[in-house]
């Protein structure tokens, strides 16, 4: 799931929230704080490029 929007207007609380209620784990990715990351995804040339990055960047593991 992506989300995105202007800032301070819930997106965080709300994903907290959605997330809690689930007991489902996140990787948060804050594409503001870490401008590096956001030219990384750019660089990506198609979906496994771009899981490729989150597995190597955030240890992700995707969905089994």
């Amino acid at each position: 799931m992506l989300v995105e929007g202007a800032r301070q207007v819930g997106k965080s609380s709300l994903v907290d929230h959605a997330l809690e209620k689930s007991f489902r784990k996140a990787t948060r990715l804050n594409l503001e704080r870490d401008s590096r990351v956001c030219s990384l995804i750019d660089e990506c040339r198609n979906f496994s490029d771009f899981e490729q990055l989150l597995r190597d960047r955030l240890v992700f593991q995707g969905i089994a």
